[in-house]
């Protein structure tokens, strides 16, 4: 058989149409195969949601803080594709970019988002009954209040997972009593010096572009929102 015959018949098995149907078959079920996984993958949404209110007594930083929060949602598969069951998007983190009407960046770093359902940075109080390790104290007995600093707690990057269906609401801004000025909330504030009213978050009255980026595991989402503050008019609106 020579070299013409064989070149023949190769084309003739590969262009013959059992093969191209397998071809085809191959193709589109390798097609289907992604477009399953695309529904499949977490679909985020960043949205407004309640201006909180919230008194605390004399002791605290603030008697009244009001807070500007905004909230992210995984959304649901519709009702007829939901055996496919949607991923949950995972170790989700953010942050924020604030820009004043100029389009001049007000501060010089970003500001990790605080999630409110994640654990406060500030330490925790408790009370010791008995005897110190040797290394701390010559075995006497002691009693009296204990702080213990978590490391984990004082992370600026606060993450958590959103499930289908469910939403997570971040802090963005509070401002505090009879201010006039408001101030980005983030793990920050709680070890800002003042404590609450971080100086380097801090925004004077006026208009601020705000970017979101909301960060999970192969998910990104960007959002841009305008905050408002000015006397009583306190708000933040999608852009």
């Amino acid at each position: 058989m020579c070299i013409d015959q064989i070149f023949s018949l190769f084309n003739e098995i590969i262009f013959s149409k059992t093969v191209k149907d397998m071809l085809a078959g191959s193709f589109i079920s390798i097609l289907f195969v992604i477009f399953i996984e695309y529904l499949r993958q977490p679909k985020l949404r960043i949205m407004e949601t309640d201006t909180i209110e919230q008194n605390y007594p004399e002791s605290f930083p603030a008697r009244k803080i009001t807070s500007i929060r905004l909230k992210v949602i995984n959304k649901r598969l519709p009702i007829f594709l939901r055996w496919l069951n949607r991923m949950p998007a995972l170790s989700c983190n953010g942050k924020i970019l604030f820009y004043n009407i100029n389009q001049v960046k007000v501060f010089d770093k970003t500001m990790s988002i605080r999630w409110i359902r994640s654990q406060m940075p500030i330490p925790i109080d408790g009370e010791w009954h008995g005897k110190l390790p040797h290394i701390y104290a010559n075995n006497e007995n002691i009693e009296g209040k204990l702080r213990i600093y978590d490391p984990d707690r004082f992370m600026a990057e606060s993450r958590i997972d959103i499930y289908p269906g469910e939403e997570e609401i971040f802090d963005v801004v509070a401002r505090f009593d009879n201010d006039n000025d408001c101030y980005g909330w983030c793990n920050e504030s709680f070890i800002s010096k003042p404590l609450w009213r971080n100086p380097e978050r801090r925004l004077n009255q006026g208009i601020y572009l705000l970017k979101i980026e909301i960060n999970s595991s192969g998910t990104k989402l960007k959002g841009d929102f305008s905050l408002t503050n000015i006397n009583e008019d306190f708000r933040i609106k999608k852009q």
